[in-house]
């Protein structure tokens, strides 16, 4: 059995404020109130433990661990559901939720910081029932203007939620504060804990006198930031010191000088929260020069009006230089030669369903199975919605692969359906055409955590169903009576970027190939000190034990035989790929370690600004691309 990893949360709750009218849900003095309790999720364990006048709640990771695990603190088992703490319409106007964080033990016993944690706190109407549409989860640089807790022990970083903030809309139906969940974010589970006291509610009467409103704050749309003297697009070289100019923009001038906070650094790695005033005319700042190809990012956060701005820089440093951390395995070919021959072995069986609802006067649709590969046997078939021109053809064909998650699908709706024959696929085994309940339940429990699924295992990873899935959708496009026999391209963002590369590399009648912001791109970045590509494998502190090092060193192994760089490598076709620097769920980084190693033709459009997305433009030219090259152009 191999020995837990220490995952230590100590709750050092102290008294709530008397608007509660209510015991301390857990302070040091005390321990846990009896009507609440702490449930921890993703394979952590939680109980309430220590000595009179010290008690803790202790959370340890388990090895059914996830890549995301948290802790809820809420009412008990035996309370009711109307159960919660009251808080007044006063209190959700100006009041918030407090705490202060700080790093825990590793499993040597050393107390550290670095891990990024973000914060959901549900609110209730006066039966208790939870509210919807409040705030999702907020990053601790959202409410403390950190990026990650940082490795000083003796400093405690406050966090400050306003109420009015989670509540949004519905303000006016809160009543009271149902629970608060922490929860750890990034591809793994960290092996060292964190710790949280001082928990409670603060009343209206003791928040903070609200920031003073600048002359435009009803003009004002958003903090821009760019860079100033070395390149309006944001490209530098290694040894370049980067200045950042961070400036206010508005309908009407801004007149007053506004404090931001702002952390700059590699990205993935920006240091620790710094304040700067900033003046009407704008400000530069220092953001440093890096000693090797990569990416700064200066991320800045102000308070103006009675809301929160962010707007984020990502400066690119000599990137077409930046070389690749993953390794290619020899049989690497031989490997992927392998799964498609037991692909081969299995008929294709496709079975069609007409969907009337989702087709059009001049095609048709249908939701399309096929059978599969899958080394474990769990989901043998293949599912995607297929569209048919009317006409008599021969037509085009399009695969468009999917981003990360569980969902349903309408069919490929950018790329005109009567003219070809397209297939929007979904990855998992499941059909792709039920409620929205089913996706949830599935994406929550036995689709959860699905791209690190037996990452440990080569042969039984995961994505060798997907890749094998890929392959076969793309053998029944080439086998359908209206194919061109010619034309046949793949296409698709973040995951389905990645899937696209991978189809293109795998199935040499490929055409073409359109990739936005490409996922699991040199993945084993974060091994090397910098960013890797989603999902952000490797994040936390190496195993020092035998067993955690054996299993980490067979992790690392089978990423090498799904990284999209050794796909990458291996196009042949005209490739077109476009991103943004300031990506922070597929760091750009990894683009570029990516990019470095295609050898085919390729057109490379970057959106400086943007994020995980596209700009309107963007999308319109990866489509408009995809389309001519469907064609034969």
């Amino acid at each position: 059995m191999r020995n837990p990893l220490a995952f230590v949360v100590a709750f050092l709750a102290s008294s709530l404020v008397a608007l509660a009218q209510t015991a301390p849900l857990h302070s040091a003095e005390r321990g846990l109130d009896p009507d609440w309790s702490v449930f921890a999720w993703g394979g952590l364990k939680a109980a309430a433990a220590g000595k009179a006048g010290e008690s803790v709640i202790r959370v340890e990771v388990t090895e059914q661990a996830q890549p995301w695990a948290g802790f809820v603190l809420g009412p008990g088992w035996n309370q009711p559901p109307s159960a919660m703490l009251p808080v007044t319409a006063a209190d959700v106007a100006s009041g918030a939720l407090l705490l202060e964080v700080n790093g825990g033990m590793d499993r040597a016993g050393a107390t550290r910081g670095g891990q990024r944690i973000q914060f959901l706190v549900n609110l209730a109407d006066a039966s208790g029932a939870e509210l919807k549409g409040t705030a999702g989860y907020l990053g601790l640089d959202a409410v403390a203007g950190e990026g990650a807790i940082d490795n000083d022990p003796a400093t405690w970083q406050k966090v400050r939620i306003p109420l009015a903030r989670v509540a949004g809309a519905a303000a006016p139906q809160v009543a009271g504060l149902k629970k608060l969940s922490v929860q750890v974010q990034g591809g793994s589970a960290a092996d060292a804990g964190f710790l949280v006291r001082n928990v409670r509610l603060e009343s209206a009467a003791e928040a903070p006198p609200a920031p003073p409103v600048v002359a435009a704050a009803a003009e004002l749309q958003k903090l821009r930031l760019k860079l100033g003297t070395q390149d309006p697009g944001w490209n530098h070289r290694v040894g370049e010191r980067v200045r950042f100019s961070l400036v206010f923009s508005a309908e009407n001038p801004v007149t007053e000088t506004i404090q931001v906070r702002y952390r700059v650094g590699p990205e993935r790695f920006e240091g620790p929260a710094k304040t700067i005033d900033v003046p009407p005319e704008g400000v530069e700042i220092d953001g440093g020069s890096l000693d090797k190809p990569g990416f700064l990012r200066l991320i800045a956060t102000a308070q103006v009006g009675g809301k929160e701005i962010k707007a984020v820089a990502t400066a690119a440093v000599s990137a077409e230089q930046i070389q690749p951390t993953q390794t290619e395995p020899a049989d690497f070919d031989a490997f992927w030669k392998a799964t498609r021959a037991e692909l081969a072995k299995i008929p294709i069986d496709p079975v069609l369903v007409p969907k009337p609802e989702l087709s059009g006067p001049a095609f048709d649709a249908y939701e399309l199975s096929l059978a599969n590969y899958d080394p474990l046997g769990e989901k043998p078939r293949f599912y995607g919605i297929l569209c048919v021109p009317k006409g008599a053809g021969p037509f085009p064909a399009i695969l468009q692969t999917p981003g990360a998650g569980v969902r349903g699908y309408k069919g490929e709706i950018w790329v005109p359906r009567d003219q070809f024959i397209t297939l929007e696929v979904g990855i998992h085994g499941i059909p792709v055409t039920e409620p929205g309940k089913y996706y949830q339940e599935q994406a929550s429990g036995p689709l959860r955590d699905y791209q690190v699924r037996n990452l440990h295992d080569r042969d039984t990873f995961y994505y060798r169903r997907v890749y094998a899935g890929v392959m076969r959708s793309l053998e029944y496009l080439m086998s359908h009576p209206k194919w061109d026999g010619k034309n046949l391209v793949t296409r698709g963002g973040s995951q389905g970027g990645q899937l696209a590369i991978v189809g293109a590399a795998l199935e040499p009648r490929v055409t073409a190939v359109a990739a936005a912001f490409p996922a699991w791109c040199d993945v084993t970045g974060h091994l090397r000190g910098r960013a890797g590509g989603w999902p952000l494998l490797f994040t936390g502190k190496q195993p020092e034990d035998d067993t955690g090092k054996a299993r980490r060193a067979a992790q690392v192994a089978t990423t090498a035989y799904y990284d999209t760089v050794n796909f990458a490598r291996r196009l042949r076709v005209p490739a077109y790929f476009a991103w943004g620097y300031n990506d922070d769920v597929c760091p750009p980084t990894s683009f570029y370690a990516m990019l470095s190693v295609v050898t085919a033709p390729k057109e490379v459009h970057v959106y400086k600004d943007a994020f995980h997305n596209l700009p309107g433009e963007g999308w319109g030219g990866y489509t408009n691309w995809t389309v001519a090259k469907a064609r034969g152009k």
